[in-house]
């Protein structure tokens, strides 16, 4: 009330960040990642999508397979991921230009876990 005195009104609640602001940066800071280590550790931890795996060893990549029943699985797509957070794309073996995924990063590099899956 306006008019009021003081010790008749209570003071106006702080207000306090909503459930859905903390679950937005708890996502976003999961989604971030500054090096390839931080990559594979937030991959492992993501459902990939359907007959994707991710290979560590030599080198980290995501590798697309299918299978044929007289020549078992064969890599149909993949994406390599360097050091520095580069990538190269493969598909049927061709390199794919970067400049095909324009869209999802301009930098040639990915810097979030839904550009990289």
């Amino acid at each position: 009330m306006p008019n009021s005195t003081n010790y008749l009104s209570t003071p106006k609640a702080s207000s306090r960040p909503t459930q859905a602001a903390t679950t937005s940066r708890r996502a976003q800071n999961f989604n971030e990642m500054s090096s390839v280590e931080e990559l594979v550790d937030k991959l492992a931890k993501e459902a990939l999508p359907s007959n994707f795996i991710l290979i560590t060893k030599p080198s980290v990549a995501l590798l697309k397979l299918s299978h044929d029943e007289k020549l078992g699985p064969k890599v149909v797509a993949s994406i390599k991921f360097e050091t520095d957070m580069s990538f190269k794309m493969y598909n049927s073996g061709v390199l794919i230009e970067k400049k095909a995924v324009s869209h999802i990063t301009s930098e040639g590099k990915v810097n979030t876990v839904i550009q990289a899956s």
